[in-house]
């Protein structure tokens, strides 16, 4: 019985040194806080409802958008993204999805 128990504080130890050691990595590990991207879509969906569509997608916190240019078809708008550990990939996709096109990542804080 004093072997099971010796084993069973061991094994005890183990796992709490390795969940310490994930907790550090994950600390370490830097992360996408915000983005600044330049957008060009069609004018439906409105840049609220587009907005929406970004927001809906996870560790987006706030989503900020603002028109800088507009012709018969299409708008240009610059999209700042505040969040923890923001995807660019994800974020694209999503933005293709509404039937816009990335121009450019212009900005990005990573901490």
């Amino acid at each position: 019985m004093p072997a099971i128990r010796a084993l069973a504080d061991e094994c005890f130890e183990v796992f709490k040194t390795l969940i310490n050691l994930l907790l550090i990595m994950k600390k370490d590990k830097p992360e996408v806080k915000i983005m600044v991207l330049d957008i060009l879509k069609p004018h439906k969906p409105n840049i609220i409802d587009f907005g929406k569509e970004i927001k809906s997608l996870t560790g987006v916190k706030n989503v900020e958008l603002v028109v800088t240019d507009v012709d018969d078809q299409t708008e240009k708008v610059q999209v700042i993204i505040e969040g923890k550990n923001l995807k660019f990939e994800r974020i694209k996709n999503k933005i293709e999805h509404s039937g816009a096109t990335v121009h450019s990542l212009d900005e990005a804080v990573i901490n």
